[in-house]
């Protein structure tokens, strides 16, 4: 069982030819992504000992991943949508496997959230309904797990990511709200890794303090090494064209539909098929000034189940998804430190994986005295019950 990859291999992987998300390039995207597989492919020949065997072993559909990519995005461009879904739908069921063994190592080593939070810049939003997905009689825009027409609901773990997500929104407008997700037998969320840094980084850290002290690239928090660490890079390497075509950022100024949501779209149509995945996870691509590695940012999507409806809700989501009703951040700012938190309770949240210190306002703060902290113990408080949208 390898613990680490070697220096010659980890100078290969720190290549920023493995970085992800991709910043859009100006010019044709299905060019664009040929370009970053080529990287990738020419990168991944330089790895050398073991790791290179073990990728020898997956070279085969891996290459198969990426020429179906470039594939999908060219019948897309012709008009060809049955056959782009086809193509998709056959290259995903043969690494089904290896996408869901990575997504519950993620979801057991990669600290999630019970709860989960959404804001909302409508200042008028009061009710539970103003906050969960946008009603079927409305037109949805397109996201990047969602097509035009079909929402969903996008959450984030924290509050501050919810905030980053929405593009820095003033306050004023906000409202958020806190959800739960009711998961069942073996469900799970197919997980993402949509950033490189979440692999090299335990890598790094182990290697340059080899020498000084011994660091189980598997023990840091938040890690996505669980067991054979090597085999584990291996089979995030094997996804990695999926991964990078998935997380492209959109170039500016975007169109309705950006191209770059391509992939991630369909993708979110072949969760659907399943029955055991609710949705999707992914460490956000949003920049953020946390300062350890506790302050792990992450998003999830429910996509909308019910087929054949025109206006309301989703009922598989009514019934799987509470919800608080949206609070405003001056709500939180009038309450005292005191009534929200004790400096030991917010020590423990922050052990538990929570944030621990931001910067707000050009200087760094203590996450419990941000808004965004606030908000948090705010939407905890026991008159704040989640409940049902129907919920009297």
């Amino acid at each position: 069982m390898a613990l680490t990859i070697g220096d010659d291999n980890l100078a290969v992987l720190r290549d920023s030819a493995f970085e992800i998300p991709k910043a859009r390039q100006a010019g044709d995207f299905g060019a664009h992504l040929g370009v970053q597989l080529r990287h990738f492919f020419e990168q991944t020949e330089q790895f050398g000992g073991q790791l290179a065997d073990r990728l020898a072993e997956r070279l085969y559909w891996m290459r198969e991943l990426s020429s179906t990519l470039e594939a999908v995005i060219d019948c897309t461009r012709q008009g060809r949508h049955d056959r782009a879904w086809q193509l998709m739908e056959d290259i995903l069921d043969e690494h089904l496997s290896t996408l869901k063994i990575m997504s519950l190592r993620h979801a057991y080593k990669v600290v999630g959230s019970r709860s989960w939070y959404r804001l909302t810049t409508w200042s008028e939003a009061k009710t539970r309904r103003d906050v969960f997905h946008l009603p079927f009689q409305k037109k949805a825009a397109s996201y990047r797990f969602s097509p035009p027409g079909r929402p969903a609901i996008y959450l984030g773990n924290n509050v501050y990511v919810c905030w980053l997500e929405c593009q820095r929104p003033s306050l004023e407008s906000c409202r958020m709200a806190r959800f739960e997700i009711d998961m069942r037998g073996d469900e799970y969320f197919l997980d993402l890794p949509a950033n490189h840094a979440s692999y090299l980084e335990p890598l790094t850290a182990a290697a340059e303090l080899e020498g000084v002290v011994q660091i189980d690239p598997r023990a840091i928090t938040n890690s996505p090494y669980l067991d054979d660490v090597e085999s584990e890079l291996v089979d995030y390497l094997s996804l990695w064209p999926l991964l990078m075509a998935s997380t492209v950022q959109k170039q500016q100024p975007a169109a309705t539909d950006p191209p770059e949501y391509l992939i991630a779209q369909l993708l979110m149509r072949w969760v659907l098929k399943r029955r055991d995945v609710l949705g999707i996870r992914y460490v956000t691509s949003k920049f953020d000034k946390a300062t350890n590695s506790n302050d792990l940012s992450i998003n999830v999507v429910l996509p909308t189940r019910t087929a054949n409806k025109s206006d309301g809700f989703c009922d598989f989501l009514v019934d799987r998804v509470r919800c608080t009703p949206p609070q405003s951040f001056d709500d939180a700012a009038g309450a005292r430190d005191e009534s929200l938190f004790t400096e030991e309770a917010a020590d423990l949240r922050q052990a538990a994986g929570g944030r621990y210190m931001i910067e707000w306002e050009g200087s760094l703060h203590h996450y419990q005295r941000t808004p965004f902290g606030r908000m948090e113990y705010w939407l905890d408080r026991p008159e704040l019950a989640v409940a049902r949208i129907d919920a009297t």
